[in-house]
């Protein structure tokens, strides 16, 4: 699952880069994933 997570990095600094926050916990990455990149 390491190398999943390490995958989304760019997605996630993207969005963090969009809403501006700190550091998003893994649930709110997980939750920011599932409604940008649905299954």
């Amino acid at each position: 699952m390491q190398h999943v997570e390490r995958h989304h990095t760019g997605h996630s600094s993207r969005w963090i880069r969009r809403r501006k926050v700190r550091h998003p916990t893994k649930s709110e990455i997980q939750q920011e994933v599932c409604l940008n990149f649905p299954a």
